[in-house]
């Protein structure tokens, strides 16, 4: 959103509402809309919009001229005109008003934009410039008020002599400081703990301090002027005089170490550092001196001694443990880096590892060992990477050719280096092989021996009879699961008595057993006992019947104890429990049910068929057969055909009936079983017979749904089709023999399907087994919408739309499919017109976008003509354009391909179009009268075309046509096409002709702006120099006064003209000629200040904090005069009598809310209590006062800590900020 608030004037809501439209479209936003010529200036008034609208046309009270002039008189808003709808002359009077611009059409956002901005540029210059006018009125009153305030200062110019004096004060307290720090430089040159000595070039001493002394052994003023080569031993006094030559030629400092005698007889090893240096102060040609630095190094000399001595016996050492690590009986080797180099290696080592292949020192061992066991290569790469000990046992390695196993202890020890990292890793190897043989072989019978013990245990676990074993005390020494399932704790270890306790052990008759005579105690006697029936109750109160068994366990023929088993009868006993149940369900089931012999007597009848019959349920059966509980004809179905099919298959199913015990027949569904003894023959004949007088009913009502049912597909509007599982026709409605224009035959097999002629929309063949109904049968797939097209037997094809699904059986198996056809023949058409229309469309708005994206109609011609060949299918697209001062009508030509070409001249002028209009002619030659341009379309070749006019308003701009090198080649539409395109295209051309006056009319209006800002910028250019003519002139009256005071009043006039001149020098160096950047502005008038006060001030730094803003002159100039009277005030009074306390200066300069702060402030000694700041006596405080007014601002003022104003004023114009 573009930050402009618009007011739109119209003659008419409508057009109000429009042009509000494409304003907010643009980015623009619309405070109001006024119809009434008399409501303008009182919503101008309201609103304060940033521009106004206004439409010139005439109204019923004022035009839009009058009320323009009318804004423009009352306020500085940019008035923008629409002339869509004015008259010639009113556009006249219009541009005679020199407005601020004028807009043809507002729905192009560009030209809109344009317009509007250019509006409010020139309305800117305009009230800019007027700004400037009033800004020089001003400047002239003030440079009067200056100049009589110039007599005012002179008193001020006696605090000039005060600040001097303050400051010879301070460079005194300077120089005593500076002979303080020498003297302590002089200390630490003294009292230094190496010698130090300064010679002359030849090498004799000039200056000395303690230390040197005391190394050479004389006093410092006996060494001055001795010779430094006396104190060298004479072995090394040549290189000492070569070393100090170097030191000359050289000029950078020299080390090395000499052996120095001291004059008490002391002789120390020396390290020595010389360096030529000039001597400050002597001027061109300086002489040099030397400089010395001797350091006694006898201790470090001896320290190294003693070092190479530990080396001698380290290596001592080393040489035994290599010795004791080669007679080892395990294979020590070392190896370093990450390829695992071998550093170090025993005898044992190289003999285990020869058996994996052979290792040299230096040479990495990774591929040897990992061809032993890739894993000894991870526990060395694991010691090293964690810095941990890593160990692998009994590993295996493939030693010799024939790789042969054997078996190794590995140990990697890390090696850390004196920084920590680990670059060696100590390798241990140890043979086992004979360890892990002999440990393997015993583990190998030992496993065998636990296998047959684990056999015979699982057998007896295994066993589903429970198995005790006793000893010859009846202790309970082993027993398998089952056993202790049953007593529900582990019976190892308890008494045979305890135990048949446990169990509850009583006789079949339910009485308590005799513990004596059961079979353990009597196999523990000596009998053995076979199959005795007991009663238990386990452990969870479960009754068993048991057949248990025991007998002795005998050792060198004496009875050590006994095995007991039991085995659960139970189950057995419960078989006869359960054909008791069976035969209650027989008597409790709903159904009959009959047993017979294999002639039909009947045997057994369950209650339910004895109630239908009226027996009772302890009546005799005797003399019954099923001949006489069955009705005549069910009677003979069972006679001849129920019980030889039963005898024959084993079953027969069918319905029949019985009679009740009233004579009533009641239908039944039987079910007729033969069962066989071993042999095969015929024992009995079952039979089972349910009521199904219910059943029928509900067919009955199913057989009216599926009537219903039938009558719903037979009258459906979609095509229904069944088929089975083999693709038979099972049924097919009336629909679906219409939308195939043949009958579908019952049974008629998947080859119908061919002879419909079903394709693909595409024309193409379905597959073997691809169409929807196959799919359905064959893979029971459901699809929903496929596309298919049928060929009629008359030719025409139609579209259809196919949805399938299987039909499943019982066992959820594809038993067949059912597919609903429907015929979108008219959708599809629908469709493919509608799709031809949307690339009509589509074409039609790639013109739009192609007219709008051009600047110029030559520009245009190409992409339309080019799209409108290719929209209608023709030969040519051409346009006979009538160009402004041109002497005829210009030929535009295009085709499909792009090719384009313009004839500039072709014989004919505008007037040859005057009454052409719209037309289409199918054949040029069946014109009697042709008109010209019918002439020159006949002569290029074409036989028909279809054209318009361009036309904009009441202008004729060209004409627009098409045409065909076939008579009759174009389509009908082509006309209703050529209009449209010709409609957009004239206003287009109409458009950037306006556009190209627009353009001319904006470059004249820049040049006059460009006229005004050199104006602007002489005007301030010549006003600065002025300012410094009068700023000279006051300092040339200075310089013939002695009075003190006036000179400072002068002075400080001049400071002002001086600020006031800094302005004009910035606005006319500026681009912007009405703003001045702020941190550029306030810097300049302070560092200024700075100079012309750095000799009434001591040490003040200077901290500057301005945000990048600009301001206008009426801002800037009262700006800088508060500014300089600020500064100039703390430069010269708040640090005055102070020179011990380093100065601070802070100017701030930033924007808070909606308002800039200007902030001084000193760290100095602060306003006297006596001078209040609200009502002063001194010009410069009045002055701040008077301006702060002027800006409308807010004057602050803080004494603590030394003085601060605080100024706060509203914010310059956006215009100055936005920049």
């Amino acid at each position: 959103m573009i930050d402009a608030r618009v007011l739109v004037f119209a003659s008419e809501a409508r057009i109000g509402n429009k042009w509000g439209d494409h304003l907010q479209n643009a980015g623009y936003s619309v405070c109001g809309f006024v119809t009434s010529g008399m409501r303008v200036l009182e919503e101008v008034r309201e609103a304060r919009p940033d521009l106004v609208l206004i439409e010139l046309a005439e109204t019923g009270d004022l035009d839009g001229l009058e009320i323009a002039q009318q804004i423009r008189h009352c306020h500085t808003i940019p008035v923008v005109y629409v002339v869509e709808h004015a008259s010639d002359d009113l556009f006249e009077r219009a541009l005679a008003s020199n407005p601020d611009g004028y807009i043809f059409d507002l729905s192009l956002a560009r030209e809109l934009h344009a317009a509007i901005e250019l509006a409010r540029r020139n309305s800117h210059v305009r009230r800019e410039a007027g700004e400037q006018a009033e800004s020089l009125m001003q400047f002239n009153e003030e440079l009067q008020l200056a100049q009589e305030e110039l007599g005012q200062h002179v008193e001020e110019l006696q605090v000039v002599e005060e600040e001097l004096r303050a400051q010879n004060e301070e460079l005194l307290s300077a120089e005593e400081k500076l002979r303080v720090e020498r003297r302590r430089y002089l200390d630490l040159f003294e009292f230094a703990p190496d010698g130090y000595l300064v010679t002359d070039l030849q090498g004799f001493v000039l200056e000395a301090n303690r230390a040197a002394s005391l190394l050479l052994g004389l006093e410092e003023n006996a060494l001055v002027n001795k010779p430094l080569v006396l104190f060298v031993s004479s072995e090394d006094q040549d290189a000492f005089i070569a070393r100090t030559d170097g030191a000359v030629r050289a000029g950078e400092p020299v080390h090395w170490e000499a052996q120095l005698e001291a004059r008490d007889g002391r002789t120390f090893q020396a390290a020595l550092t010389v360096d030529a240096t000039p001597i400050p102060g002597e001027g061109p040609g300086e002489r040099a001196v030397l400089r010395w630095l001797i350091r006694d190094i006898t201790r470090r000399v001896e320290s190294m001694r003693e070092r190479e001595q530990l080396l001698q016996e380290n290596n001592l050492q080393r040489e035994f443990l290599e010795r004791l690590v080669q007679s080892a009986p395990v294979g020590i080797g070392v190896v370093h880096g990450p390829e695992h180099r071998l550093e170090l290696s025993n005898s044992t080592f190289q003999t285990l590892l020869v058996v994996a292949g052979h290792a040299t020192v230096g040479e990495p061992i990774d591929d040897i060992l990992r061809q032993a066991n890739s894993t000894i290569v991870e526990v060395l790469d694991r010691a090293q990477r964690t810095g941990t000990v890593a160990s692998l046992r009994e590993a295996e390695v493939c030693a010799g050719p024939d790789c042969a196993p054997a078996y190794w202890d590995v140990d990697s020890v890390p090696l850390p280096g004196r920084d920590g990292v680990v670059e060696k890793v100590l390798l241990l190897l140890n043979q086992v092989t004979a360890q892990v043989s002999a440990r393997r072989q015993i583990e190998e019978l030992a496993a065998r021996a636990e296998q047959r013990a684990e056999e015979l245990d699982a057998v007896f676990a295994a066993m589903a009879d429970a198995v005790v074993v006793y000893d010859a005390e009846a202790r309970v020494t082993r027993a398998n699961a089952a056993a202790i399932d049953f007593y529900g704790l582990d019976p190892v270890g308890k008494r045979h008595e305890e135990l048949a306790g446990r169990l509850s052990v009583r006789t079949l008759d339910g009485q308590a057993a005799s513990v004596p005579e059961l079979p353990v105690p009597r196999a523990l006697r000596g009998e053995a006992v076979h199959g005795q029936r007991l009663l238990f109750r386990d452990a969870v109160g479960g009754e068993h019947v048991v057949r248990a068994s025991a007998g002795p366990v005998r050792v060198a023929g004496q009875t050590t104890g006994a095995v007991a088993t039991w085995h659960d009868i139970t189950e057995e006993l419960g078989v006869q429990q359960a054909r008791d149940r069976l035969i209650a369900i027989l008597e409790a089931t709903p159904d009959m049910v009959f047993i017979a012999s294999p002639t039909g007597d009947l045997l057994y009848m369950n209650r339910a068929a004895r109630r239908i019959r009226g027996l009772a349920d302890d009546a005799s059966l005797d003399g019954l057969t099923f001949d006489k509980i069955l009705p005549p004809s069910a009677s003979a179905l069972v006679e001849k055909e129920a019980i030889p099919t039963a005898i024959r298959d084993g079953i027969w199913r069918g319905q029949a009936a019985v009679i009740d015990a009233e004579g009533h027949e009641i239908p039944v569904s039987k079910v007729l079983v033969a069962h066989r003894a071993p042999d095969g023959q015929v024992e009995y004949l079952s039979s089972i017979a349910r009521d199904i007088t219910e059943r029928q009913r509900i067919l009955a009502e199913l057989a009216g749904e599926r009537a219903r049912l039938r009558a719903v597909i037979e009258n459906a509007p979609e095509g229904i089709v069944v088929a089975d599982a083999e693709g038979k026709v099972l049924l097919a409605n009336p629909a679906a023999e219409r939308i195939f224009a043949r009958p579908l035959r019952f049974a008629e097999d998947f080859e119908w399907l061919a002879k419909l002629g079903l394709r693909r929309p595409d024309g193409s063949l379905f597959g073997p087994g691809d169409l929807p109904m196959a799919r359905s049968v064959l893979r029971g797939e459901t699809l929903t919408d496929i596309p298919l097209r049928v060929t009629w037997p008359n030719g025409q094809q139609r579209d259809l739309v196919a949805n399938s699904a299987p039909i499943h059986d019982i066992d959820e198996q594809a038993s067949g499919s059912v597919t609903v056809f429907r015929d979108v023949t008219e959708q599809v058409r629908t469709e493919e017109n509608l799709r031809r229309f949307s690339e009509r469309l589509k074409i039609l708005y790639d013109i739009d976008q192609a007219i709008l994206a051009a600047q110029t109609p030559e520009a245009i011609f190409p992409p339309v003509l080019e799209r409108l060949a290719r929209l209608i299918p023709c030969c040519h697209a051409g346009i006979l354009l009538n160009v402004p001062g041109a002497d005829g009508l210009q030929l535009h030509l295009g085709d499909e391909s792009g090719n384009y070409e313009v004839k500039d001249s072709v014989g004919l002028v505008v007037s040859d179009l005057d009454d052409h209009g719209a037309r289409q002619v199918g054949d040029l030659k069946s014109v009697q009268f042709p008109s010209p341009v019918e002439r020159l379309l006949r002569d290029r070749g074409l036989r028909g075309y279809a054209g318009a006019s361009l036309v904009a308003g009441t202008k004729l701009l060209g004409f627009l046509f098409i045409g065909a090198d076939e008579p009759h080649g174009l389509h009908p539409e082509s006309m209703q096409i050529v209009g449209e395109v010709a409609r957009s295209l004239a206003l287009s051309i109409h458009h950037d002709l306006l556009r190209a006056e627009l353009v001319r009319h904006g470059e004249q209006l820049a040049s006059s702006l460009r006229e005004k800002e050199l104006m602007l910028q002489e005007i301030h250019h010549r006003v600065k120099n002025n300012l410094q003519i009068i700023s000279s002139l006051l300092d040339m009256e200075a310089t013939g006064i002695q009075d003190p005071i006036v000179v400072q009043a002068l002075q400080d006039s001049r400071n002002r003209v001086k600020t006031m001149a800094l302005i004009h020098e910035r606005l006319y160096q500026s681009p912007d000629v009405g703003n001045v950047s702020a941190p550029g502005y306030v810097r300049s008038i302070t560092s200024y200040l700075f100079g012309v006060h750095r000799a009434d001030s001591g040490p003040i730094d200077l901290e500057f904090k301005v945000e990048d803003v600009f301001l206008d002159i009426n801002t800037a100039i009262p700006l800088g005069l508060i500014l300089n009277e600020l500064v100039s005030n703390a430069l010269k009074y708040a640090f005055s009598g102070n020179a011990q306390k380093r100065g601070l200066l802070r100017v701030m300069l930033g924007q808070e809310d909606s308002r800039l702060v200007l902030e001084v402030s000193d760290n100095g000694a602060g306003l006297p209590d006596e001078v209040s700041w609200q009502m002063p006596r001194t010009l410069g405080l009045r002055l701040v006062n008077v301006l702060t007014e002027q800006l409308r601002g807010k004057l602050e003022f803080d004494r603590q800590n030394g003085t601060t104003f605080r100024i706060a004023f509203p914010l310059p114009s956006k215009k100055a900020q936005g920049r």
